[in-house]
């Protein structure tokens, strides 16, 4: 594997995040820990997801992908899921969590 990063999806609608993403971010960091790697959320919205990104450091995440663009801000599944795709391949992230609320 390329690295032993793992990388976690944050679910939000509306700059609400989704509670399971910090359950993800949880096991996250527990498989990191034991893979010797750090843990990377991502997260995807509108304006204003420093209060967000906060929170993932707080449940453990070590660093934090932001992408700000309005049309983020609604989820829909093919954007977001392009723009996890190419987070993860640019950096050869060894695992990635998402959480599966719908």
């Amino acid at each position: 594997m390329a690295n032993k990063d793992v990388f976690v999806w944050i679910e939000q609608f509306k700059g609400q995040p989704a509670p399971v993403s910090w359950e993800a971010v949880g096991v996250a960091r527990r498989l990191a820990d034991d893979l010797g790697g750090g843990v990377t959320a991502c997260i995807f919205g509108g304006e204003s997801l420093e209060d967000m990104a906060q929170q993932a450091i707080a449940y453990g995440a070590d660093t934090v992908c932001l992408a700000e663009d309005e049309t983020l801000d609604e989820f829909r599944v093919e954007p977001q899921a392009a723009l996890l795709a190419q987070v993860v391949r640019e950096a050869e992230a060894d695992a990635v969590l998402i959480g599966a609320t719908f």
